[in-house]
């Protein structure tokens, strides 16, 4: 509970009880009650000072200092507010999801990705023709980004379905980068995630050395291979970070895993508020 505390009566209490358990008292960290020590100029037993009075030795007490021009004479200290823990959608929640979302199917690449996902490929072949002017001599070709491949126009195509069904239910699309971070507002708050390839360090069988697998490589470490699988990650903002990750594996593609991550997301929106 937010409280004001008088330099005065907070010194007196700094050297009656320890640290720790008085910083208990007012709901912040020992840390956070140092800061208000020093802020108000009060000070606080040294280290040891309380094993040594317990033992029975001798231990000094500095007397409170005279308050200097300008110096404040009390602080507030306002406890942090305990968010409770972010619990996953029930499987009623995500039936009530699947059901609205029975029909999902991959969209024809391009013409019928979601509209967002189509400035992608509209972007990159704006690139594609801006690097084969600017890189046309014969030394510079292999800084041409390359064409979409197999594993992009799969994640472009899953990544349509997903925006599709997140509008379908009210969620909207705030920013949605060709690398896969997207943004999205739920319940008025933004939710972080991303749908990327997932990466492994062995090579698959058959794959060709030096071949580029994407034509955004270069934000992947070279030592490492596509697994021929997506994962998405909600990494967002509540209470230092919350995570949820979702992973193609064999048998489940990814859009089966679409309903209970809409659901999942929906349901973030009324904690994200608190």
């Amino acid at each position: 509970m937010r409280q004001t505390v008088n330099r005065n009566d907070l010194y007196e209490r700094v050297w009656a009880t320890p640290m720790r358990t008085l910083a208990a008292e007012f709901g912040i960290s020992d840390r956070g009650l140092t800061k208000v020590c020093a802020k108000l100029n009060v000070p606080t037993p040294p280290l040891g000072y309380w094993a040594k009075k317990a033992a029975g030795k001798k231990v000094h007490q500095p007397p409170l200092p005279d308050l200097k021009t300008g110096e404040p004479q009390s602080a507030v200290i306002n406890p942090p507010t305990k968010k409770p823990p972010v619990e996953t959608a029930s499987a009623e929640e995500v039936e009530t999801v699947a059901e609205s979302l029975s029909n999902l199917v991959l969209p024809e690449f391009p013409n019928e990705l979601h509209r967002l996902v189509k400035q992608w490929v509209t972007n990159h072949t704006q690139e594609q023709a801006r690097e084969r002017r600017e890189f046309s001599r014969p030394f510079l070709i292999g800084l041409r980004r390359i064409d979409l491949t197999e594993r992009d126009i799969y994640r472009f195509r899953v990544t349509s379905v997903l925006f599709t069904a997140l509008e379908a239910q009210g969620i909207k699309i705030k920013e949605a980068d060709v690398r896969g971070a997207i943004t999205v507002i739920t319940d008025g708050e933004p939710l972080e995630m991303a749908v990327k390839e997932r990466l492994q360090r062995l090579r698959p069988p058959g794959y060709e050395t030096g071949k580029k697998w994407s034509a955004y490589g270069e934000r992947y470490p070279s030592s490492m291979y596509p697994a021929g699988a997506l994962r998405l990650i909600i990494n967002t903002s509540y209470g230092g970070r919350w995570e949820r990750r979702w992973e193609e594996t064999d048998g489940r593609d990814f859009l089966k895993l679409i309903p209970t991550i809409v659901a999942e997301i929906i349901h973030a929106g009324p904690i994200l508020k608190q």
